[in-house]
């Protein structure tokens, strides 16, 4: 991919310019899709994604909100630290060099931030995956199988190997399309190291906390023997 970076008024963006060439600062307001009707809004963590087309490429658009107690006294506002340090360039970086890899993710197409004093709001603009569904929405339809849960061990164990953490693995972040295959989404507090159990065993059990979590309130059974399958897949592979 080759990155650019351009100022349009008090918008800063990263772009790929064989994605776009086209490079216009509305295309990250919510207000300027709001407008449009093929747009689509749709609730998803901690905020609202846009499913958009951008250049006749579907695309996600995702704004930074803060989650937890910081949210309550500032919703999206991020202290400034440096433009690399920036959540949306970070994230678009990482994603840039994970599909470099062939690690299954949304191509990065732009992000921006946009400065004012001391703190900065941004966004990312990613390729769709197109006919996907969440690990939450699988576990609460029945439609868990074993392979799938040993295509999602051996999926973590690839990022692992890369040395690629996903700081907040859960069920919605983990996305299967209908031939099965298994994506990782939002990578904003994504972590790159040398590949360490400690990270691992984190990242896993978080994960299994945010099953339990989504499980327990529809007063499902915990998928034992569907964990173990997808820790056994990824013990095999990491």
């Amino acid at each position: 991919m080759t990155s650019q970076v351009t100022k349009i008024n008090q918008s800063i963006i990263l772009y790929d310019d064989r994605l776009m060439n086209e490079i216009d600062e509305n295309i990250f307001e919510t207000d300027f899709w709001k407008m449009d009707k093929e747009a689509q809004p749709q609730s998803m963590g901690r905020g609202t994604v846009y499913f958009v087309k951008i250049q006749s490429q579907p695309c996600v658009l995702r704004h930074y909100n803060r989650g937890g107690l910081v949210a309550k006294l500032t919703l999206d506002k991020y202290l400034w630290m440096g433009e690399h340090n920036t959540r949306s360039f970070k994230e678009w970086r990482l994603l840039n060099d994970m599909v470099k890899k062939r690690l299954p993710v949304p191509a990065p197409v732009a992000a921006r931030y946009v400065r004012n004093g001391i703190y900065y709001k941004a966004d990312i603009i990613t390729r769709e995956i197109p006919d996907i569904e969440s690990l939450s929405d699988k576990l609460l339809g029945n439609s868990m199988t074993e392979q799938l849960w040993e295509n999602i061990g051996e999926c973590i164990a690839k990022f692992h190997n890369h040395g690629v953490f996903h700081m907040d693995l859960n069920v919605e972040n983990i996305q299967i399309d209908q031939n099965n295959q298994v994506f990782l989404l939002d990578f904003d507090k994504g972590k790159v190291s040398e590949p360490l159990r400690r990270l691992s065993d984190s990242n896993l059990m978080r994960l299994k906390r945010s099953i339990a979590k989504v499980t327990q309130l529809k007063q499902l059974a915990f998928p034992s023997s569907g964990w173990d399958k997808c820790i056994t897949k990824y013990k095999g592979k990491f």
